[in-house]
């Protein structure tokens, strides 16, 4: 369901929303990535997002788009022409084409937005990155996420051991409930002293069913083991919700709503293997 698409912080008291983040609060909408462009006809923002948003009523007041890489900024036009309204942060070139169609402005370690007790913290990059004119990776948008009742998530999109060293190093808060898996899972990210400083309960990977880069990578799977952290992956999961309010669940919605086929009948309806059948 999401592949490779977005992750969701809606914050409403006045309902429920099925997201992939929760925060109980007032009524704020926020979208991470924009999913990979499919062709030059359709997109994830056309096919994944748009329909979801109009599913769920919902409209957004920010879009963050992570960094370039086509799958995370490739629906990026089909959600601005649905969500007009919402503002654009991110850490695309300036003379990058998104640039052109809709108005941008940069993330930057440092900045932070409140919205009704949840707080909102921009952890990388800093803006001397910018000039070193550093890969697209190098310079994904770090989020870290931290609600009134203090569940709190960490989302850092492609970032590789470099960042993760940068970001140690920095001094800044990385604890988290809730880690996004570094780059999918790739061998190029989640160091141990990176999982070690954020020391989440639970990490989620977005992650295509046997992809080419063949995410997540077993070694680092095996990292996340050695440190006691849950994960849960898109290919077995689909979409996930998690609340901040319940920082020590996830529930996957392939469990939760199962394809009709997929149900068994009670136990006590199933005949005995050994009932004879009677003439």
């Amino acid at each position: 369901y999401f592949r490779k698409a977005s992750l969701f912080f809606f914050s409403s008291r006045r309902r429920h929303t099925r997201s992939l983040c929760d925060w109980s609060s007032d009524v704020c909408s926020s979208d991470l990535d924009t999913g990979p462009r499919y062709s030059p006809e359709t997109d994830a923002g056309q096919r994944v997002l748009v329909p979801l948003l109009m599913a769920l009523g919902e409209r957004l007041n920010r879009v963050i788009i992570s960094h370039q890489d086509s799958d995370h900024s490739g629906g990026a036009l089909s959600v601005h022409k649905m969500q007009p309204q919402a503002d654009v942060w991110t850490s695309i070139p300036s003379d990058h084409l998104l640039r052109f169609q809709h108005p941008m402005r940069d993330c930057l370690a440092g900045q932070q937005w409140e919205w009704d007790g949840v707080q909102f913290l921009v952890l990388h990059p800093p803006p001397e990155d910018y000039a070193k004119k550093r890969k697209p990776n190098a310079l994904s948008c770090v989020l870290r996420i931290e609600s009134a009742s203090g569940g709190s998530a960490l989302l850092v999109a492609d970032i590789e051991a470099a960042q993760e060293k940068q970001l140690i190093d920095s001094g800044v808060n990385l604890k988290a409930d809730w880690l996004l898996v570094p780059h999918h899972g790739s061998a190029t990210s989640s160091t141990t002293g990176f999982l070690k400083a954020v020391s989440p309960s639970l990490a989620w990977v977005q992650a295509g069913y046997r992809n080419r880069f063949g995410h997540p990578r077993a070694e680092v799977m095996q990292r996340y083991a050695s440190e006691g952290i849950q994960v849960y992956q898109s290919v077995w999961c689909g979409a996930a919700i998690w609340r901040s309010d319940q920082p020590l669940q996830m529930r996957c919605t392939r469990e939760q709503q199962k394809h009709y086929w997929y149900h068994a009948p009670p136990q006590e309806v199933l005949p005995s293997p050994n009932t004879q059948r009677q003439n």
